[in-house]
């Protein structure tokens, strides 16, 4: 799984891990080993040396791989009509190319093997339109997109592709917007942002576990499936 340093993908590596899944925990950030946590270094900004990383995966677990958890991803804030174009190459390359490029391989892996599954974390940003972070929805939206293409090819071959899409999670992320946290439950007309109609941020472990349902037989039956985590914000659009 990717992004395991910190915020949804360590919570998610740690669960994995106290559940007995032996998870590589991959990161471009250090990540502590445990037990059944084995970490690997991995830079999504550098697509090209995806494939080298995939198979240190393999290779670095102790069982063969049956599982991919795409979590790692940046945010770039700032108005849709003035995003950088290094800004806008960096979030496509990062959240979009990056896990596209993985879920290839893993996709083509775990066919071969008799079946899989690959979840990834996008934003419930990636389905509703909001100023100042235009450009990382679009990033995240082509993502999910991308993801529902794979879901439906590689469904016959018995691998399962889903998505999860949070919204406000109490992660570094979040912190790095400086929005309060009680702006950000109550929204805020001026820049059509939603409140969140359960009142409260998300916790890490909150997305973590429903990736983990992903992960399990008890959703042996869902594909090309979105589960949005994000306390009711988009009110399920």
């Amino acid at each position: 799984m990717t992004g395991a340093a910190s915020g949804i993908g360590r919570a998610t590596a740690q669960l994995l891990a106290a559940a007995g899944v032996p998870t590589v925990a991959a990161d471009c950030q250090p990540v502590v080993a445990g037990p059944n946590l084995f970490p690997l270094h991995l830079d999504l900004g550098q697509p090209q040396t995806l494939a080298a990383a995939w198979q240190a995966a393999q290779a670095t677990s102790p069982q063969p791989l049956r599982y991919l958890v795409n979590v790692a991803g940046i945010l770039r804030s700032g108005s849709g009509a003035q995003v950088s174009e290094a800004d806008w190459t960096e979030l496509i390359t990062v959240n979009a190319t990056g896990p596209l490029r993985l879920s290839q391989l893993a996709g083509a892996a775990l066919a071969a093997h008799g079946g899989g599954v690959i979840v990834t974390v996008t934003s419930n940003a990636a389905h509703m339109p909001r100023t100042g972070i235009g450009a990382y929805g679009a990033s995240k939206a082509a993502l999910h997109t991308l993801m529902g293409s794979l879901a439906l090819e590689l469904a016959p071959a018995g691998v399962r592709v889903c998505t999860v899409s949070p919204g406000s999670t109490a992660t570094p992320m979040q912190a790095a917007m400086q929005v309060p946290p009680q702006q950000v439950i109550a929204g805020q007309a001026s820049d059509f942002r939603l409140g969140i109609p359960l009142g409260r941020l998300a916790n890490p472990e909150d997305v973590a576990h429903s990736i983990l349902f992903l992960l399990s037989d008890q959703a042996r039956h869902l594909t090309l499936c979105d589960l949005r985590v994000d306390g009711g914000a988009s009110l399920g659009l």
